[in-house]
Formats: structure tokens, sequence, C-alpha cells
């Protein structure tokens, strides 16, 4: 293991908040592979140390999304009606694929939906809705959804 002592520096940002930066060696940024042009990093705190990697934030998901309603309650209620029934429809999901860039990730899910042909599907009782939604994930615990490919249920009845 390589060790070197270094001094935390600490300075104000232009709101008067305190910041903090330190300096590693070069040769060990590069190790890791670190360029100018590629200088993302993740920083882990665990308990009394600080681990830093090399690796792509991750921001955006991508996730393909099975909505199935039942076609008897949608007769019955009708679509506007409906959302209030919501507990009448199930949802599967699949996560395709993670993103750092919002406009990769919107690329995907259009060409991914416009490629599927299958857009959605009545099977029995069940009308199968096909979307794939890009969400971007500042915490995992609460995704936001950023966009959505896909029928809503409107569009279907629209069809139909």
């Amino acid at each position: 293991m390589k060790r070197r002592n270094a001094n935390m520096i600490f300075n104000k940002n232009g709101n008067g908040f305190d910041t903090t930066k330190i300096t590693i060696p070069v040769v060990w940024a590069k190790e890791l592979g670190f360029t100018k042009d590629d200088k993302t990093a993740i920083l882990k705190f665990d308990s009394n140390k600080i681990i830093i990697e090399k690796g792509e934030i991750k921001m955006f998901k991508v996730i393909k999304f099975y909505d199935v309603y039942r076609k008897d309650l949608l007769n019955k209620y009708g679509s506007k009606n409906y959302y209030f029934y919501g507990d009448f429809t199930t949802t599967t999901e699949e996560e395709l694929s993670e993103f750092s860039s919002e406009k990769e990730a919107k690329e995907f899910a259009k060409k991914e939906y416009e490629e599927n042909t299958v857009k959605y599907s009545v099977s029995g009782n069940d009308i199968y809705l096909i979307r794939y939604d890009v969400l971007k994930i500042e915490d995992e615990d609460n995704p936001e959804n950023i966009e959505s490919f896909g029928l809503s249920l409107e569009d279907y009845e629209e069809l139909n």
C-alpha cells in the first residue's frame, strides 16, 4: 500500500460556505484512470476513511413497465374515473440499463419503444400497456420520472 501525508485545504465559496480540497499525486490519479477529460470520481465515506474510486456515476435509468388494467373495470368506470380505482391495476418492471447522461437515456428509451412492435396487447380481461420510463436517480428510494415513452390509458382508448 502506498501512503502519503497531505493537508486538507479549507476555503469559503461564493455563498460563504466552507469547502474543502485535498490533492493526490498525479501518478495515483492516472493509475486509477483519471484524465483531464474523464474526471468523474466516486467518493465513499466509511466511518473513519474516505475511499476514492474511478467510475461513471450512473444517474439515469431506463425501466420497461408493463401496466396491466382490468378491461371489465375500465368498461365500467371509464379511464377518467378509472384512476380512482388504481388498486385494480398491476405493474411489473424490468430495469434495462443505466446511463450517465439524460440525453443517452432518453434516446435509448425512445429507440426501444419505437423498435418494440408490441405497444399494447389484450389477453382475456387484461389490457397490457408497455412503456419505457427515464428515471433520474439522485435518491435511490425516490427516483424522479423525467419522461415516458409509451401509451397512456387514454391513448389506448382512442385507438379502440
